[in-house]
């Protein structure tokens, strides 16, 4: 890793500048070295600094210009100080550290995540770079159904992120080096409304994190080949089919064509949409109840979606244009008659209006209408 930032050293002198303020936080009266990242002043612990980042190790090696002992070394950082708060957190714990935890654990939240793995980066802070890296790694998988079980399904991202954090999320996995994580990223950033794709997010400093131009260009030109593949394969899922198992075999049939040319036919925006991966079968719910759909008929109908979704997962990379080694590999190695993949179903709500969705229920997933494409 490589750092390109620029620092000055120089003695804390008696007067600070009006619009510099202290950490509440991280404020230590016995520190031996004041960081200013932006305005805000932390003081804290060369030695711990030091320990962790071998940037700082040299940065504090520098020599400092004579000073009484009361006085200390000032560093001023190009970071943002909410950034930099979330780093110290993990290598300075502070008195709301929990060293015993009940199950499950607290999830981390898309800042975090990006606070570590952007300035691990950039002061070599290895081991919280990589646990950063390894924990997206672990839920923007090449595997479809290990990828599945790991997010929530109202946005297709982990707890405690958001859709727009896929912009985040491939914006890392470029800093980073890792492909694997690009395919599933763009498929949600493709789900986004062309506003929020352009803008970006706005970060807790204000400032916006955006996708490059040519990742940008991969969305846009991408979101029409996955709705055209999204639509393909909902049509063939549901289509009629021989089932030896079904004992009402023309009752099912009826049953489907209803679900397929009602609840689905008549939202072409539900199957015509930029994210291949919703959990459709769940839309046969009522028929289930109702007894027009037997539950052989609807595992049959689970198995070829779960194989179209498949299908789709493995040609995504040549989607987006991008070379990525082992990709779908351990999904697509399933046999045809094992259990059929199971999406987990949430209740969340997203205030965020520039979001793909805002709710999901039990009754019913919402998805992206084709008419977000052409909104301002």
């Amino acid at each position: 890793m490589e750092t390109h930032d620029e620092v000055t050293v120089q003695v804390a002198s008696s007067e600070s500048p009006p619009e510099v303020r202290r950490d509440a936080e991280y404020w230590l009266e016995d520190g031996t070295v004041i960081l200013v990242a932006r305005g805000v002043e932390f003081r804290v612990y060369k030695g711990v600094l030091s320990t962790h980042s071998p940037v700082f190790a040299d940065m504090f090696s520098l020599p400092q210009p004579d000073q009484s002992p009361s006085q200390c070394p000032v560093v001023h950082l190009d970071d943002s100080p909410e950034d930099f708060r979330y780093v110290l957190r993990a290598l300075l714990p502070g008195t709301n550290q929990r060293f015993v935890c009940d199950y499950p654990d607290p999830k981390p939240d898309a800042n975090m995540i990006f606070a570590y793995t952007r300035l691990g980066h950039k002061y070599q802070i290895e081991h919280l770079f990589n646990q950063a890296v390894e924990f997206l790694k672990k839920r923007f998988t090449g595997d479809l159904t290990g990828w599945s079980w790991k997010v929530n399904i109202g946005g297709y991202v982990p707890p405690n992120f958001k859709p727009m954090h896929a912009i985040g999320v491939v914006n890392i996995a470029r800093l980073a080096g890792c492909p694997i994580m690009l395919p599933i990223a763009l498929v949600v950033c493709c789900s986004l409304k062309p506003k929020r794709l352009l803008r970006g997010f706005k970060r807790a400093d204000g400032s916006y994190e955006r996708l490059d131009h040519e990742d940008l260009l991969r969305c846009l030109t991408a979101t029409p080949v996955l709705m055209q593949k999204t639509t393909s394969a909902v049509l063939r899922a549901f289509a009629a089919f021989e089932n030896k198992r079904c004992t009402t075999a023309a009752r099912c049939q009826k049953g489907l064509q209803t679900l397929l040319h009602g609840s689905l036919a008549t939202d072409g925006a539900l199957i015509a949409n930029p994210h291949p991966f919703h959990p459709w079968v769940f839309y046969a719910k009522d028929h289930i109840e109702n007894g027009s759909i037997c539950m052989h008929c609807l595992t049959a109908v689970r198995n070829h979606l779960r194989f179209e979704q498949e299908a789709i997962w493995k040609e995504l990379p040549d989607v987006f244009h991008i070379d990525v080694e082992h990709w779908a590999e351990p999904s697509l190695a399933r046999e045809p008659h094992q259990p059929a993949m199971h999406l987990p179903i949430v209740g969340e709500s997203d205030s965020d209006s520039d979001e793909v969705g805002t709710h999901v229920t039990h009754r019913r997933v919402i998805a992206h209408s084709v008419s977000l494409l052409y909104q301002d």
